[in-house]
């Protein structure tokens, strides 16, 4: 009995060694998934505020020895890690350490904001990387040589007005505050749209510090619509590289200004009394009357919301302002616009000091 039980004993304790050393190896295997022991170190160059697809440097420390690392993603801190693909080779990205744990590859950073990535091995994982990538694109827009008393809508020129392509590839904000990377110096060049194919139109530019850029001064001689777009090429700068990216299609409609109106007068009495005259022209959809009390013309821009008196249809002659009191300078601007919204050049003005009532008592 006593050797039998030595031998069960015996044979329990190899079982249960062989056991330790299963859960043990099971530790230590290679897993693209699974948690390590260790605590690496990462660095991602440029960092977070980096465009999609740009070609970033993933570097750090996976400990000692020579290990082999795969390249990690995930969508939130809760989610499971998975393999990222080598789009070379159609496979998991993996890559051996130098001897001391050290690493260093290129990889583009992901077309999309708030993604984790990470390095990972048999012995470490690195800490994850939030990329907040920004969306390569450009703002297309268009600047006038010599401003208009209302400015042009966008996506509008004049005909024979000049006016330049004018290019914002960083996304500023309504305070004038970039929101993208700016790559000083990337040449950006001009295409225009001939049938279902881009052609190269020769223009080209380059980004300035402040991200923007405008081509030179250009006119168009007959109404009409024509497609730009811009492409913004391949840029290599401090150690980065960014790949070729064209913007969305910008609209360009060239159009003819409505004539002014005639003749403006102005009748005053307990009111004023506006009047004109009309030329024949086929452009104007309605008129617009600007007024401003005391110092300052009127004009009815996005900034001057309250100069704007009143819009009636295009064929009136007339208007009565009924909302004047007396001994006070109004200054009245009558413009006729467009139905694309493309208001007169200059529009026809007239000032008006009201009379006093007690003016001639004794």
């Amino acid at each position: 009995m006593t050797t039998l039980y030595r031998r069960s004993h015996l044979t329990s304790a190899a079982l249960w060694g062989v056991v330790l050393v299963v859960v043990a190896a099971l530790f230590v295997l290679p897993s693209s998934t699974g948690a390590s022991s260790m605590q690496g170190s990462l660095r991602v160059t440029p960092g977070a505020n980096s465009y999609g697809g740009q070609q970033v440097v993933f570097s750090g420390d996976m400990g000692s020895g020579q290990q082999r690392i795969f390249l990690q993603r995930r969508g939130s801190p809760s989610a499971a890690w998975a393999e990222v693909i080598d789009p070379r080779t159609g496979k998991n990205f993996t890559r051996l350490t130098n001897r001391d744990g050290s690493f260093r590859f290129e990889f583009p950073a992901p077309a999309m904001n708030f993604v984790y990535f990470r390095v990972h091995s048999r012995k470490s994982d690195t800490s994850a990387h939030l990329f907040k990538s920004k969306h390569q694109d450009a703002d297309i827009s268009l600047i006038e040589s010599t401003p208009a008393d209302v400015p042009l809508p966008r996506g509008f020129a004049v005909v024979t007005e000049k006016f330049r392509i004018a290019v914002d590839t960083a996304d500023h904000d309504r305070s004038g505050t970039p929101t993208k990377p700016i790559l000083v110096g990337r040449v950006v060049t001009l295409q225009v749209r001939s049938g279902d194919a881009w052609k190269a139109t020769g223009i080209s530019g380059t980004v300035g510090r402040d991200g923007r850029l405008n081509f030179g001064e250009d006119s168009r001689g007959v109404p009409g619509t024509e497609v730009y777009r811009v492409v913004m090429e391949d840029w290599t700068g401090d150690g980065d590289r960014v790949g070729w990216f064209p913007s969305v299609p910008f609209y360009l409609e060239v159009v003819q200004r409505p004539l002014p109106v005639r003749g403006l007068d102005a009748d005053e009495t307990a009111a004023v009394k506006l009047s004109w005259a009309l030329p024949a022209d086929p452009e104007r959809d309605k008129i617009v009357i600007a007024r401003t009390v005391g110092a300052g013309a009127p004009q009815p821009t996005a900034g001057n919301p309250r100069h704007v008196l009143a819009t009636i249809p295009g064929g009136s002659t007339s208007y009565t302002d009924y909302t004047v009191y007396s001994s006070w300078t109004f200054k009245y601007a009558v413009y006729t616009v467009s139905d694309d919204g493309i208001y007169t050049e200059l529009p026809q003005r007239v000032t008006v000091i009201t009379p006093d009532p007690k003016r001639g008592e004794g």
